[in-house]
């Protein structure tokens, strides 16, 4: 199954990234799938979907995070997130402040993309 995939929903155009159970060295690999796809794109006009359910909170993982949202920030307009829980999901709010980007984190795959459906 492809991890990386663009998606309609809603007549907006969504990158979808399935970055689910990943470790650094498997985020940084999916990471590398997404990013050619990305940089295709004009900048600001990306919507993306990221499915971030059992991702490693540890250090490495954290850099491969910080490392794919820089590379990005040029191109995405908005990003929701889903999958997150616990300590996760504080991490992932501490990262979002950080990079003063419009992205969110929701409970439900469902909810993320109602919103993004939303972003103007």
């Amino acid at each position: 199954m492809a991890r990386v995939k663009l998606i309609t929903h809603a007549g907006k155009e969504i990158l979808s990234i399935d970055m689910s159970q990943c470790d650094a060295a498997a985020f940084r690999l999916v990471a590398a799938e997404a990013q050619p796809l990305v940089a295709k794109c004009d900048p600001k006009s990306l919507l993306t979907l990221t499915n971030l359910a059992g991702v490693g909170t540890d250090a490495n993982t954290r850099d491969a995070i910080r490392e794919f949202i820089a590379q990005n920030k040029p191109f995405v307009k908005a990003s929701a997130l889903y999958g997150v829980s616990g300590i996760a999901r504080a991490i992932g709010g501490a990262l979002i402040a950080a990079t003063g980007r419009r992205m969110k984190i929701f409970d439900s795959e469902g909810d993320a993309l109602a919103w993004l459906a939303t972003q103007e």
